[in-house]
C-alpha cells in the first residue's frame, strides 16, 4: 500500500546509504543489478529468519504445532522415522510432519534452499552453508544369505552404494571401512539405496554392509547371516542444518524423541 513515488524515494535513499546501485532502470522496465540480486537474496533470508523468530516466540508456551519439515536418507525414512513419528505424535498431535527422503546430496540441496529444516544421514557433507552435529554411532553389519556365505572370498562379491552419490573422491564409506579392517572388497553391484542392497543380498547376489536397523528382522528369522562380529563396523549418524539457524520447537522436540528412541553404540 505504498505509492510509487514514495517507493522510488525509499529505494533511492537505500542506494545512497549503501553506496551501491541496486537497480537498472530504463523507460519500460526496472531490473535488479547483479549486486542487487545478492542483496535481495540476503533480504529473503533476513525475512525468513524474522518469521522463524516469531514462530519461536509463539512456541515458548511449549506447545508443538504446525509444520515439521525435515529430510532423512531412504533407509532412515523407511525403518526409523515411522515408529518415531508414532511416539512423537502421541505427545504432539498438532504437529504436521513432512519428510523428504533421498540421498545426502539431495537433502543438503533442500536444506540450503530452505525447503526443509534439517536432515539426518550418514555421509559427511561438504556444502559450506551447512553445519553438522554428530548424533551417535550406528552399528553396520556385514551380511550375506545363508547359501551365499559358503563361497570363498565372499568380500569379492560386495554390493555397495554408488560412489557417484558421495561428495568428492575417496568418500565411498563402505569400501573404506572394509579396507581399514583388512579386507580387499570388490564391488559387483552398485545400488543407491540400502533397501535395494538388502534385497539383492537376500537373493544371493553378494554381501553388503548394512545398518543393523535395516537387517535385524532378517537376522532374527535366519534369512541373513552375520559375516563379522557385531561390534566391528559402525558409522556416525549426522544432523545437518543451515549455519546459525536455530531449530524450531517442533524440530528440537522431534530430535529429542529421535535420540531417546534410536539405539546408538
Amino acid at each position: 500500500r505504498i505509492q510509487q513515488p514514495a517507493l522510488s524515494k525509499a529505494v533511492k535513499r537505500l542506494e545512497e546509504d549503501l553506496g551501491i546501485k541496486l537497480f537498472e532502470r530504463s523507460k519500460r522496465v526496472v531490473t535488479l543489478t547483479a549486486l542487487g540480486e545478492e542483496v535481495f537474496g540476503i533480504c529473503n533470508r533476513i525475512f525468513s529468519d524474522s518469521e522463524l523468530i516469531k514462530s519461536l516466540a509463539k512456541a515458548r508456551g511449549n506447545v508443538c504445532q504446525g509444520p515439521l519439515s525435515f529430510g532423512a536418507s531412504d533407509s532412515i525414512a523407511s525403518h526409523l522415522v515411522p515408529d518415531l513419528l508414532v511416539s512423537f505424535l502421541k505427545k504432539h498431535p498438532a504437529v504436521r510432519p513432512s519428510i523428504f527422503a533421498g540421498t545426502s546430496t539431495a537433502i543438503v540441496e533442500e536444506i540450503t534452499r530452505d525447503g526443509i529444516e534439517f536432515g539426518i544421514f550418514f555421509t559427511q557433507p561438504k556444502a559450506p552453508a551447512v553445519q553438522v552435529e554428530e548424533l551417535g554411532k550406528i552399528a553396520f553389519l556385514l551380511v550375506g544369505s545363508k547359501n551365499f556365505i559358503k563361497k570363498k572370498d565372499i568380500e569379492q562379491y560386495l554390493i555397495a552404494s554408488r560412489d557417484t552419490d558421495y561428495y568428492g573422491p575417496g568418500s565411498f564409506p563402505a569400501m573404506q571401512l572394509l579396507k581399514e579392517s583388512g579386507l580387499k572388497p570388490r564391488v559387483v553391484i552398485e545400488a543407491n539405496t540400502l533397501d535395494a542392497q538388502k534385497q539383492m543380498v537376500l537373493r544371493g547376489l553378494g554381501v553388503a554392509l548394512l545398518p543393523d536397523f535395516v537387517v535385524h528382522k532378517e537376522l532374527q528369522k535366519n534369512r541373513l547371516k552375520l559375516l563379522a562380529p557385531i561390534e566391528k563396523y559402525s558409522f556416525t549418524l549426522k544432523l545437518v542444518r543451515r549455519f546459525h539457524r536455530p531449530l524450531s520447537l517442533n524440530g528440537a522436540q522431534f530430535l529429542e524423541c529421535f535420540k531417546e528412541n534410536v539405539q546408538f553404540r
